[in-house]
């Protein structure tokens, strides 16, 4: 419906639509009539004009002889010539008759066979009138389809309301134990592997962004100017991704530095979806163990790939110093897919994440379920009491991989404005 009436083919308009042939019909018949009494107003206009200027012009006349009269010292020549001056503008100048009398009649004349024509001048009309009905059924169109939208947006949060009750009440169960925990270690330890390996330096040189008027470089150039191997970053607005990523392809070919583009299976082998690259292969199946120095891997719509995956893609890039760069492209979609927690996770850990493109989507009503956080999360929410010994040892050592990433982002962000600092002050120099 919205297509329609944005494209102004709404309800409302399609049931004028009679109407308005007909008035457009009858407008077109009346224009020849409409133009006659137009034509007829602009002559009387003129004349209106005219009369004006030869009455201004006599009364100026008139002024003049009545101050050479009340001069005792006037030549009587001054007067004479004044006075001939006057009867020349009131007998030549001035038309025998008014604007009004001699186009009222025309007036009349012109007016009367419009309104034959039309049938009657309460039945003339115009395209103006057509227009205005054209106008009142868009807007009832509008008002129609924004009543629709509200309704659907009352009865989605109807039932994301009643979902999330039911996803919550589940999961404060589920979490409540520490025998739910305990069922979430095998996910815990592949957390821990990421945020182990992903604060890692990845010794590879910067690469240098170019200065572009439709992309923002300063998000892209945050992005690459971060040195470390894992690097997850919010990417949801696909139409301002694409040159994005295009215009990150073309800096890694003039650097010379190897690009690897990848995606899940099930990306790749949907035709129906934009891919980002020319050539992008199964991230499941990356070996990175021989990767070239200075290598790029960009993973898009990182969260469908397995969390398993991404810690060995993680380990492996650490061992061979090349950098993975986790694109988040996912848009609140319920269930979420399977690296959807583990990607808010990082989202919140590795501080050097960015948000490289964001579109507005919808609220994420299931956010605040337990469920789709990560594994990590849900342990360091269960009361002390309930830790067993296997859940301690894994939330001490999340907080040592906290603690070492924060240390690595602080230690980079004061190198990174202190270079920034430096190349000020070389320009202002």
């Amino acid at each position: 419906m919205a297509a329609h009436v944005t494209a102004g083919g709404g309800p409302h308009v399609l049931a004028a639509t009679d109407e308005l042939r007909r008035m457009r019909a009858a407008a077109d018949a009346d224009r020849p009539f409409l133009a006659r009494v137009e034509a007829v107003l602009d002559q009387w206009h003129h004349a209106e004009t005219t009369y004006a200027e030869a009455l201004e012009l006599i009364g100026h006349a008139r002024t003049e002889l009545d101050t050479l009269r009340a001069d005792p010292d006037a030549d009587p020549l001054d007067i004479a010539s004044a006075t001939q001056h006057l009867n020349f503008l009131t007998s030549y100048q001035l038309p025998p008759t008014s604007p009004a009398e001699q186009f009222h009649p025309a007036f009349d004349e012109a007016t009367a066979a419009r309104a034959a024509a039309a049938g009657g001048s309460e039945h003339i009309v115009t395209h103006a009138d057509a227009d205005a009905l054209l106008r009142r059924c868009r807007a009832d169109d509008d008002t129609l389809l924004a009543r629709h939208r509200a309704d659907r947006a009352a009865l989605r949060d109807q039932l994301h309301r009643a979902e999330l009750a039911a996803a919550q009440a589940f999961a404060r169960a589920q979490r409540s134990t520490a025998e739910h925990i305990t069922e979430l270690l095998p996910r815990i330890d592949t957390e821990l592997r990421v945020l182990d390996a992903a604060g890692q330096h990845a010794f590879q040189e910067r690469l240098p962004i170019s200065e572009h008027p439709d992309i923002d470089t300063d998000r892209l150039r945050r992005l690459t100017d971060a040195p470390f191997v894992l690097t997850a970053a919010h990417a949801s607005d696909r139409a301002a991704l694409l040159p994005m990523m295009k215009h990150l392809e073309r800096a890694a070919h003039d650097a010379q530095r190897p690009l690897i583009w990848a995606a899940p299976a099930t990306i790749c082998d949907n035709a129906d979806l934009s891919p980002i690259a020319n050539t992008v292969i199964d991230a499941a199946t990356l070996d990175l163990h021989d990767s070239a120095p200075g290598t790029i891997v960009v993973i898009d719509r990182a969260e469908h790939i397995s969390p398993e995956t991404i810690a060995d893609l993680t380990e492996t890039a650490a061992t061979a110093h090349a950098r993975i760069i986790l694109l988040d492209t996912n848009t609140a979609t319920w269930p979420p897919p399977p690296a959807a927690p583990l990607l808010k996770l990082l989202h919140t850990e590795l501080r050097w994440s960015p948000v490289l493109t964001a579109a507005t989507g919808r609220i994420n009503h299931f956010d605040a379920s337990p469920d789709s956080n990560a594994a990590l999360t849900q342990a360091a929410g269960l009361h002390p009491d309930h830790h067993t010994p296997a859940i301690t040892t894994a939330l001490q050592r999340h907080r040592k991989a906290q603690q070492r990433n924060t240390t690595a982002h602080d230690l980079h962000t004061r190198m990174w404005n202190a270079a920034h600092r430096d190349e000020g002050f070389s320009r202002g120099g």
